[in-house]
């Protein structure tokens, strides 16, 4: 009964922590894309006009918001990978009793797998990674396209 306890106890503080932060993280998220996607354009379009050190500002600063957001996303989805099959392992525990074969029955049942959801929208996964750095690309091109020189 003690280990029903402390999941009883981690599925709260995790939920309350969820609940708290599933709104604000699209937000940062969708801020963070477009700050990168501002500062390539101004470094492909203006690296003519501007001084060495705004370059090199502008680049750590992308650099700096670009790694951020794909480093908490990639720790995302390891966590939800590894509960995944964390759960799923449970499924060849080893039970002497019946009253044990049920009590796993129950908690199996009962527990799904961590999972950071942004806003309502989507679990982060593995693939969510590469669709967001993929995205980083296909913005900065957009922009690039969308306000094009006029010559």
């Amino acid at each position: 009964m003690h280990l029903r306890k402390t999941i009883d106890s981690l599925t709260i503080i995790v939920g309350l922590v969820h609940n708290a932060a599933q709104d604000f993280l699209m937000v940062v998220q969708m801020m963070m894309t477009r700050i990168v996607h501002i500062c390539c354009y101004l470094l492909i379009r203006h690296h003519h006009e501007m001084k060495t050190a705004h370059i090199l500002i502008i680049t750590g600063m992308m650099i700096a918001f670009m790694t951020s957001v794909l480093g908490f996303m990639q720790g995302a989805a390891v966590v939800h990978t590894t509960s995944t099959k964390i759960v799923r392992s449970w499924r060849k525990c080893v039970v002497i009793s019946p009253r044990e074969r049920t009590i796993w029955h129950k908690i199996r049942k009962s527990i799904k797998p961590l999972g950071i959801k942004v806003g309502s929208c989507f679990i982060v996964k593995p693939i969510t990674v590469v669709t967001i750095a993929e995205n980083y690309f296909k913005g900065t091109i957009r922009l690039l396209l969308t306000f094009k020189k006029k010559r």
